[in-house]
């Protein structure tokens, strides 16, 4: 999805509840969002997924379109290229195993974010 925008994520999942708001450069960033489905904390909503990911009740065409395993929390990762001459970078979105659920689940916010960070400097 080439400059598509934010890619589905937990953010957007109907087992998504956000419990506070905060602002991050002048954008709205939520934070401290939990997952009903899975009754674990969801510090990185905008960016993470899992299997069972659904908007009203419908799986999202990502989910449907690709096999994930089911016990597996997913990020998704974006990447920048240039094509021929053009000076501003077309951006791509692709998804990574983050971690296994359960042990996402145990995580602190430091070691999402430090999972997260290995993660883009390999991908």
């Amino acid at each position: 999805m080439p400059n598509g925008g934010t890619p589905q994520a937990c953010l957007h999942c109907q087992w998504s509840v956000t419990h506070s708001k905060k602002r991050f450069f002048g954008l709205l960033w939520q934070h401290d969002s939990f997952c009903t489905h899975h009754q674990i904390r969801l510090p990185l909503a905008l960016f993470t997924f899992c299997p069972q990911f659904t908007i009203h009740d419908q799986p999202a065409p990502i989910i449907t379109e690709e096999k994930l395993s089911g016990d597996d929390m997913y990020i998704w990762m974006e990447t920048a290229s240039r094509l021929g001459q053009a000076q501003v970078p077309i951006y791509h979105h692709h998804y990574v195993v983050l971690a296994p659920l359960a042990l996402y689940a145990t995580w602190t916010d430091k070691q999402i974010s430090a999972a997260s960070r290995a993660l883009n400097k390999r991908h």
